[in-house]
This record gives C-alpha cells, sequence and structure tokens, in this order.
C-alpha cells in the first residue's frame, strides 16, 4: 500500500464487503474492481480489453475475509476528464469508486471506509 500511495498512479478504495451465502470474498472483490474499470458487461479473459485491464485496470491488492474489508487500486488513467480543464470528472471518480456494481450477483452490501487520492490528483 505505501508503495501504490507513493507512485502516485492510483486512488486507492477501502471498502467494507460482503459477499452473498456460496461466494467467497476475494473472488467477488476481484469481479467488482474488474466490473468498476473495464465496464459492465466485460469479462476479463474473455474480451478484447485484456490489454487494457492489464495495464490500467483496477486491482485487488489486500483482502481480510474475516473482518470483510477489501483494498482496490484504481490507475489514475481509467477516470474519464472534464472537457473544459482537463481534470478528474467527479462523475467518474464517484460512479467508479463507489461503484456502481450493486447488482453484482456475488455481492451482498458493499461500503466505502476511505478513499485515498494522489498529490496532484486532477
Amino acid at each position: 500500500e505505501n508503495y501504490l500511495a507513493s507512485n502516485m498512479k492510483h486512488v486507492l478504495v477501502a471498502y467494507s464487503m460482503r459477499p452473498r451465502a456460496g461466494f467467497e470474498l476475494p473472488a467477488v472483490a476481484a469481479y467488482f474492481a474488474a466490473q468498476a474499470s473495464t465496464g459492465p458487461g466485460k469479462r476479463p479473459g474473455k474480451d478484447q480489453w485484456d490489454q487494457f485491464a492489464a495495464t490500467i485496470g483496477a486491482f485487488v491488492y489486500e483482502v481480510d475475509a474475516e473482518k470483510g474489508e477489501v483494498r482496490i487500486a484504481f490507475h489514475v488513467a481509467v477516470f474519464d476528464r472534464n472537457l473544459t480543464d482537463g481534470g478528474a470528472s467527479m462523475t467518474s471518480v464517484l460512479s467508479m469508486a463507489l461503484g456502481g456494481e450493486g447488482h453484482l450477483l456475488g455481492l451482498q452490501s458493499c461500503e466505502v471506509l476511505d478513499i485515498f487520492f494522489p498529490v496532484g490528483f486532477p
């Protein structure tokens, strides 16, 4: 986490996640990250977006299954930019970090605990 915070290329988000019965937290978290960064309907390893996802897709870097806590890193390049000033669109930040993934089959609940924005993040 210290490396990710110091390289200034990722927005780091800590979540409290609870998977539905029959689902494992690491798998649900990985799917959540993939869906949030590569878009709805994209299946990691199955679509043309593999190269894109491998370079700037979100990834889970820590899971504490006992506490139900997950940490995901979102590369700054995946956030939409404002046309007026080139800064990151707050809509994009909120949509990605807060997730529009409530419909995920294996996810019962998800709450954002903390967000780290790198210095100079537009």
